[in-house]
């Protein structure tokens, strides 16, 4: 993957130091399989004489965004659940998905792969398919005897707040309101090797933020739908129609599309706990 060229390198050694696996040897411009593809080593290289995969080194422009315009930019990036119907173009689409190359791993692993789903027909399929899906689970989660399991773990009000959804759930699907997808002109499915040990999970999770965060930046608005990721996972007939490996896991699904509201205040709400120690 690393390769070293000893015409333009000067021995400086910043690629031996910066290199957490120990797998630069200088003096004979060899990298072993100890490397684990950070990249580290071409980014700190002033003379450009490391490459990784043979690709051309594009050098970094001076890092602009200031830290109230990026909070800007997160506090204007709300879950949108209502979008025109101006279609997301297909180059935009391809710079959205570019941005995951940039985007960070939990284990240094590029395992995780993207479905860009477009198609009105198939959009119309999932909003269907993944409302019956959800349907079913309602229903079993309300059933007197799952009920009575459920009760030990939440609170009466929140069971009858769930028996509540399922009432306003069924009533929306008789009258062809439901909207799983709320009419996104496009969706992105991240789903990697289904692996009880690895980090793939956390890498989607990580992936999808940059990509909606970009989003963004484009004007366009973005949703997460944990009830998407859910369908897939209990419908294996879903995902083979959508051409997603058997062995993998939908773990993350991103709507995108342009907003038809604009919001104008900032919600004042409660973030993570925090503890300095």
């Amino acid at each position: 993957m690393i390769t070293i060229d000893k015409n333009l390198c000067t021995k400086c050694k910043k690629c031996v130091n910066d290199c957490t696996a120990h797998a630069i040897d200088i003096e004979t411009f060899t990298v072993s399989d100890l490397c684990i593809g950070c990249g580290h080593c071409v980014a700190i290289c002033a003379q450009r004489a490391v490459t990784m995969n043979d690709k051309a080194i594009i050098e970094l422009q001076a890092q602009s965004v200031q830290p109230q315009e990026f909070r800007n930019l997160c506090v204007h990036t709300r879950s949108c659940r209502h979008f025109t119907k101006q279609i997301v173009s297909e180059d935009v689409l391809q710079k959205l998905v570019e941005i995951t190359a940039h985007a960070p791993s939990a284990s240094n692993v590029r395992g995780v792969e993207l479905t860009v789903i477009t198609n009105k027909d198939l959009l119309k399929k999932i909003n269907a398919d993944v409302s019956n899906e959800l349907l079913k689970m309602l229903r079993l989660l309300t059933r007197p005897v799952i009920k009575q399991i459920v009760q030990l773990f939440t609170s009466k009000k929140q069971i009858i707040k769930l028996e509540n959804y399922v009432v306003k759930f069924k009533k929306a699907q008789r009258e062809g309101k439901q909207n799983i997808t709320f009419g996104a002109p496009a969706l992105i499915l991240f789903h990697a090797k289904n692996e009880t040990l690895g980090m793939l999970e956390t890498d989607a999770s990580i992936w999808a933020s940059y990509l909606s965060l970009y989003a963004s930046s484009f004007g366009l608005g973005t949703c997460f739908n944990g009830f998407i990721a859910k369908a897939f996972g209990k419908n294996k007939s879903l995902q083979k129609q959508f051409g997603i490996p058997e062995n993998h896991k939908v773990y993350i699904s991103l709507m995108v599309g342009y907003p038809a509201v604009k919001y104008v205040n900032e919600v004042s709400r409660e973030g993570a706990k925090v503890s300095f120690v």
